[in-house]
């Protein structure tokens, strides 16, 4: 019955709350999305992605060889 309010209450809402609503919600990210998105469209990488750790890495290595 929870779950009915809620969705109801997305269906009924204005648009800026419904999609805010769906995104707080909806979206999950995993260990292996190499970019989170929050609400407002900002990107961050996810280091927790193995991929980009080894990325972030080898950069700051790189940087720390030509100082």
């Amino acid at each position: 019955m929870n779950r009915l309010k809620t969705l109801m209450g997305k269906w009924f809402a204005e648009p800026d709350q419904f999609m805010r609503g769906l995104t707080n919600e909806d979206l999950r990210y995993s260990d292996r999305d190499k970019l989170i998105l929050d609400v407002n469209g900002n990107a961050r990488l996810n280091m927790n992605n193995p991929d980009v750790g080894r990325a972030m890495r080898a950069r700051m290595e790189e940087l720390a060889q030509k100082s």
